[in-house]
């Protein structure tokens, strides 16, 4: 519920799928991982509920970092 940018750095050694809802449009959007690194950046808008969920074949790591809306 904290406003601001979040990054996601994911690393999957296997196909993996990072599924969601658009807060806005509802519409459910899959968003394949690479094999290897993928990087995500997003605004979180604390007055949208943002529903998600996560499947990997294999072992998949995340590492997310916020930062605030205007900074660098």
């Amino acid at each position: 519920d904290m406003p601001g940018y979040r990054v996601y750095y994911t690393f999957a050694l296997k196909p993996a799928v990072f599924r969601y809802i658009d807060p806005h449009t509802k519409e459910m959007i899959d968003s394949p991982d690479n094999v290897g690194w993928t990087v995500r950046r997003f605004l979180v808008d604390p007055d949208a509920e943002f529903w998600h969920t996560v499947w990997s074949e294999n072992i998949r790591f995340a590492f997310g970092f916020m930062y605030e809306k205007g900074s660098q």
